[in-house]
């Protein structure tokens, strides 16, 4: 019986393919009739891994990558309850791989293992049933061996929001997100709330509705960056104005087909501001006007020294004064490649297709740097 249930509940799975869904290839028996699965591989580590080095490390998961997290899962559950509910939930079921894409692991395979060792007995009447699911995570309905629906799944969304917050765990001493940390929106603990009701009713009825609400709440609270003003050292007021704000994450640096640049790894940074385009020589000019700086080389060629052309022939050395008059600093390479090629890995800045000479001066296509947002 228990792999009958086993096989069942695998083909259910098979049919799940989602790209937040880790993929079930086949289930079969080997030819010493041991019945095995075999699924997609994953290079990434498992939330709880995740959870419990930041725990080790004391330092409190980005609000921005805790909502990623939960609005991923959340899309793939959004999927899958059209024809299975989770039940064993957890942060040991959610694979956390480069680039900050997650990928839930075991939907109905939880249930058939554990289902095939239910025990029913008659007892005064009533039927003693054995928890589907893994308490520290379980629904109160769960917990009380009711039948359960896929709001189950959505309260231990809600536990796993809440430990990403809070880096404590169901079965830590309780505490509350504001008396932890400070930077979490009350529009976002509305829909944390929500999510934690102990009356189903009450709860998020959908994975599509308590995703869409947790996405709102986020671009309600935190999207609107505002344009800064400072004053550095020298008296020169600086803004942010004209710079593109990259919240940063995890990324795949360097480049497996490129020898220099191998192995590819994945690396963090946090959130910095650069600027949308590189400096003109008409912003060049007035920093050497300002300051009696040096002129580059290339500075009075005709063909190279157009006000609303890239400064050229700067040295290291040049562009970090320059960066430094003007209020800024030179992005680290660790900067630079996650701009460019963000989250999604991507090729090149715009993303995989070749270059040409439609999307840049390839190939010394003008024969000149071409001017600044050309």
């Amino acid at each position: 019986e228990g792999q009958r249930l086993f096989i069942e509940e695998a083909q259910m799975a098979r049919r799940l393919r989602h790209k937040n869904i880790v993929a079930t290839h086949d289930v079969s028996w080997t030819g010493e009739n041991i019945l095995y699965l075999s699924m997609e591989f994953m290079q990434g580590q498992s939330l709880r891994q995740y959870l419990r080095r930041k725990r080790e490390q004391q330092q409190h998961i980005r609000v921005k990558l805790a909502v990623e997290i939960v609005a991923q899962t959340l899309e793939a559950l959004q999927y899958a309850h059209r024809i299975v509910v989770h039940r064993d939930l957890k942060p040991e079921n959610i694979m956390l791989l480069p680039g900050e894409v997650v990928k839930v692991l075991d939907f109905g395979l939880a249930k058939a293992a554990q289902e095939a060792a239910i025990e029913t007995e008659a007892a005064g009447g009533k039927q003693a049933r054995r928890l589907v699911g893994t308490l520290a995570y379980a629904a109160p309905e769960q917990k009380k061996g009711v039948n359960i629906d896929l709001r189950a799944d959505l309260y231990t969304v809600g536990l796993v929001f809440h430990e990403l917050l809070t880096l404590r765990t169901p079965i830590d001493k309780p505490v509350k997100v504001p008396d932890v940390r400070d930077d979490v929106s009350p529009a976002l603990l509305t829909v944390l709330d929500k999510s934690l009701e102990e009356d189903r009713d009450q709860r998020w009825q959908s994975a599509g509705d308590m995703r869409a609400a947790l996405l709102s709440a986020f671009e309600e609270s935190y999207s609107r960056v505002t344009v800064k003003k400072a004053v550095t050292a020298s008296g020169r007021e600086v803004s942010t104005e004209g710079m593109a704000f990259i919240d940063g994450g995890s990324f795949l640096m360097g480049n497996n087909d490129v020898r220099k640049e191998a192995p590819e790894f994945e690396a963090e940074v946090g959130p910095f501001y650069m600027d949308r385009t590189p400096t003109t020589n008409g912003q060049y000019r007035k920093y050497i006007e300002a300051t009696g700086a040096p002129e580059p080389k290339f500075w009075r060629d005709p063909n190279y020294n157009g006000d609303d052309q890239p400064v050229i022939g700067v040295s290291w050395q040049e562009a970090n004064a320059f960066a430094e008059w003007a209020g800024k600093k030179l992005p680290t390479e660790a900067q630079w490649e996650m701009a460019a090629r963000g989250k999604e890995n991507r090729k090149y800045p715009w993303g995989n297709m070749p270059p040409q000479s439609t999307i840049c001066n390839s190939g010394d296509y003008l024969g000149m740097p071409s001017v600044v947002r050309m």
